[in-house]
């Protein structure tokens, strides 16, 4: 990393990831995948030029270990809006109160942006590693990631929502649970629910 956090371009996401994507009717869903199709090269060569001085090598399985390293040194939050706790406690099933809790924190926008372009890089990663993988819309409302990018493989019935898996890795790090490699653990995962060849 070769430049201070603070001069990080935050990408503001035109979407609330709190909200349900099973909320959002069809052209808003579509809306945003266009919009994430549109911006994911800039965002790419904008993670590339703020941790690599060469951006030609920056998409390789190497510089994973550089990204686990700006994830783990980025991640922020801010409390979570009373209100907002409050309705996510009303959520909770009766007899699960008195175990499940739901977090009192958000990440900040600045998180969140690192979030998502870790996704992409990690997306844009495996693809360069497999051509047969591509991002589309999760258009089954029966899956967790519907209304989203993800990553698929033709003949394949596995899919992965790489900005989710970033935002969950930042999740482990601010509760003290993330382990050493976790994100490179990770990675190579989709790579053999991929069957990409080492």
């Amino acid at each position: 990393m070769h430049q201070q956090i603070n001069k990080y371009e935050t990408l503001i996401i035109p979407i609330d990831y709190d909200k349900k994507f099973l909320d959002l009717n069809g052209e808003e869903i579509m809306d945003y995948y266009n919009w994430f199709l549109n911006i994911k090269t800039e965002r790419m060569i904008h993670l590339c030029n703020f941790l690599f001085d060469n951006q030609q090598d920056c998409i390789s399985e190497k510089n994973l270990k550089v990204i686990e390293i700006f994830l783990l040194n980025t991640v922020s939050t801010q409390p979570k809006p009373i209100k907002k706790y409050n309705e996510e406690v009303k959520k909770i099933p009766l007899h699960l109160k008195s175990i499940a809790k739901p977090t009192n924190y958000i990440f900040d926008t600045q998180t969140i942006s690192i979030c998502y372009d870790i996704g992409i890089f990690m997306g844009e990663l495996i693809i360069n590693l497999d051509s047969k993988i591509f991002w589309k819309l999760e258009v089954d409302d029966n899956f967790a990631d519907y209304g989203q990018p993800v990553l698929a493989k033709k003949k394949s019935k596995f899919s992965i929502n790489p900005f989710i898996v970033a935002k969950n890795a930042a999740a482990k790090i601010y509760d003290g649970t993330y382990k050493d490699e976790q994100l490179i653990s990770f990675f190579n995962t989709w790579k053999k629910a991929f069957r990409v060849d080492a």
